[in-house]
């Protein structure tokens, strides 16, 4: 199994080698630097359209073996929780263009300024957003 470092190279690659990847971003508590063994790993992919990573699960393999796959629906974000062999769980949060229109739907902007690292973004758009989540709660980082 690969470390985490290697897996999201890994994705960073895969992604830059498709056209219609506009971003990749990870968060939740890797990217806070706050994660336990125990952390599920949550990767945000945007992308022109979300169906075929849908409807497709072959681009999952591309990470490794899946134990297992669960699909929850978030509004913006569609979620494909994937269990690879080996007990890696990466839970992948498929996004289009919508997820990064500035200034952000309130759950957007809490997860983004909860802890966002961008991993890919060719158009500065993740960027942007970042921004502007974090603009968006003047509180954080206050004693």
């Amino acid at each position: 199994m690969p470390t985490i470092d290697e897996l999201l190279a890994r994705v960073v690659t895969w992604a830059k080698a498709r056209g219609d990847v506009l971003g990749v971003a990870l968060v939740g508590s890797h990217a806070r630097g706050t994660a336990r063994e125990d952390s599920d790993l949550d990767v945000v992919l945007v992308v022109e359209s979300m169906e075929p990573y849908l409807q497709d699960d072959a681009w999952l393999l591309a990470f490794g073996e899946l134990d297992s796959l669960a699909d929850e629906d978030y509004g913006l974000v569609q979620s494909r929780r994937a269990v690879y062999h080996g007990g890696l769980e990466l839970e992948w949060a498929l996004a289009d263009e919508r997820w990064l229109r500035v200034p952000p739907d309130p759950g957007t902007a809490e997860v983004v300024a909860d802890g966002m690292r961008i991993l890919y973004d060719p158009s500065d758009r993740i960027a942007a957003l970042q921004h502007a989540a974090g603009s968006a709660r003047p509180d954080r980082g206050r004693p």
